[in-house]
Parts: structure tokens; sequence; C-alpha cells
């Protein structure tokens, strides 16, 4: 069924409470004045507390070593639906303090570690060059 200007007709247009990212769209489609409310009511979600993970002691261990040390080179996590994956990366990435990394660099490397450093940063490094740094959240 279309709506008198050629929309389908959706729960979103009716006030639907989940925000669902259809809804949303569907909303703003039909109330342009939606759009300018949400832009200023968006904020940034925080992420579930790290230790209120219940269970997956083997994931929340391998996440935990590899900020620790990260020449462990990451973690692998599989699981099926509803195990905390997500849930549990985003919680350590909340924790983790800034990193500092060369300005502009794909890779965000080191501005004095060669070992982590991408191919580009580790040739100016190698030059002789010193590299501006910026701190920068950790990449999630």
């Amino acid at each position: 069924m279309l709506h008198q200007k050629g929309l389908p007709r959706s729960r979103a247009a009716y006030g639907c409470p989940n925000r669902h990212n259809m809804h949303r769209l569907v909303r703003l489609k039909l109330r342009p004045e939606a759009a300018a409310t949400e832009a200023r009511t968006t904020k940034k979600q925080l992420s579930f507390p790290f230790v209120r993970i219940q269970g997956q002691e083997d994931m929340k261990l391998a996440l935990l070593l590899n900020v620790i040390d990260p020449n462990i080179g990451g973690v692998l996590i599989m699981g099926d639906r509803g195990t905390a994956k997500s849930v549990a990366v985003r919680a350590v990435a909340g924790l983790l303090p800034p990193l500092e990394v060369v300005e502009g660099d794909p890779f965000n490397s080191s501005p004095t570690d060669p070992k982590l450093m991408g191919p580009d940063a580790l040739a100016r490094f190698r030059s002789g060059e010193k590299l501006p740094a910026v701190q920068t959240r950790t990449p999630l």
C-alpha cells in the first residue's frame, strides 16, 4: 500500500518505538523536521562494561592478553549468534588509552617503534625523518 506521496506506509509513519535504520529513514522522509531533531539528539553510545560480561572466560583472556602484548598479532573470535563477541571487543576498545600514531598514516604506525610501522612510515623513519605524531582513539 502506498502513501499519498508515493512512499510505502510503515510502522515508522505511525510512531513505531523501534529505532531500526529503515524506520529512521522512512521517518525522515515523511517528516523532514525529524532530521534536525535527530541530529541534535544523537549521542555517542556507551559500550557495555567489560567486567559485566558473563562467561566467555577464554575470549576475555585472549582479548586482555592482546591488549597487554600487541606482538601476539590479534584475536580471531568465532561463535554462535548472541555470545557477546562484538560487545566484548567494543568494551575492550573503550578501556584502551589513546594511541600515539604517525599523522596521516593509514596503518596507524607507531612514530618510534619500527616493529609497529607500516611500509611508508618505516621508509621515512629509516631515512632519518622525524615522524609527526598525533593522539587518536584505538580504531575499531
